[in-house]
């Protein structure tokens, strides 16, 4: 009798060591690093296509933050072929160190695009409460005259790193309490999905935050240069695609590992159209 009730105050020592362990964290290392070796290349989809402010492209157009102008050619570039949606991956938060004529280029430009363009959002900082929706201390938002064009929509572009400096997750949506009232912001590559009209299989699942399923490791989403937009849009074949700008150029340091890194970074950008194409795929990770 005396040994089973030994055996029985161990074992309950035990469970409440475990548990208290993992409501602590201190397994999530191990257990993130479990799920990292679980992921398998997925399918990716076809439509999705990243113009890439490489270094060939700093190159040719110039010093980092390019001209509004440069963004405003390669916008009408491509209405001559135009894709379903363009989600831009650059933060237009301030004034063009050109002046507001550069600025009002762009404006006009994105009047004048017959397709969506969606606009980055961050939450600056992203406070997250597991007993509330992921929520925003501040928002980084584009120039007023960007926001006010018909085809233009706003995501957010939060990701969220774990203990690790990985990036493993992202809200699905996140609060903002920014006048006139508070709102909900959806993530970026959310928006992008419905402004290329894509049916999200599972939407109704996506109700916090979401693991990303990544496809692959960096590299492997196809890539064109961005300057290459400005000299002849029209031979990329971009058509009926959906395009994501953004920068891939080291330099820039817009780079995180994922867990496909495998030694690598992947650039934000990437980033995002993974989330697109798992979004759009209906891959979920529970």
């Amino acid at each position: 009798m005396k040994g089973k009730l030994i055996c029985i105050v161990i074992a309950s020592i035990a469970g409440v060591l475990v548990v208290g362990s993992f409501s602590l964290g201190l397994f999530s290392g191990l257990e993130n690093f479990v799920e990292d070796l679980l992921f398998t290349p997925q399918p990716l989809s076809d439509e999705i296509v990243i113009a890439a402010i490489d270094n060939d492209s700093i190159n040719k157009i110039g010093q980092w933050p390019l001209p509004s102008k440069i963004f405003a050619d390669a916008f009408l570039a491509l209405v001559k072929n135009p894709p379903q949606a363009v989600g831009l991956d650059v933060m237009l938060a301030e004034p063009s160190r050109r002046g507001r004529d550069d600025d009002e280029t762009l404006e006009k430009s994105l009047n004048r695009t017959s397709y969506r363009i969606i606009l980055p959002i961050e939450a600056s900082p992203l406070l997250l409460d597991e007993s509330k929706p992921p929520r925003a201390g501040n928002i980084l938002k584009p120039l007023e005259i960007f926001s006010a064009a018909p085809g233009v929509r706003h995501g957010h572009v939060n990701l969220i790193l774990d203990s690790d400096g990985v990036v493993r997750r992202f809200p699905t949506f996140i609060v903002s309490s920014d006048p006139p009232g508070e709102k909900e912001i959806k993530a970026f590559a959310y928006e992008i999905a419905l402004a290329a009209g894509k049916p999200i299989p599972d939407e109704s699942g996506l109700n916090g935050i979401e693991r990303i399923v990544f496809s692959s490791p960096a590299g492997n989403i196809r890539r064109v240069p961005f300057y290459r937009i400005l000299e002849n849009g029209s031979s990329l074949n971009l058509e009926g695609k959906i395009v994501l700008i953004g920068a891939t150029a080291p330099d820039l340091h817009d780079e995180k590992p994922t867990p496909l890194s495998r030694g690598s970074q992947m650039p934000g950008v990437e980033i995002q159209a993974n989330m697109l194409n798992m979004l759009i795929k209906g891959y979920r990770l529970r």
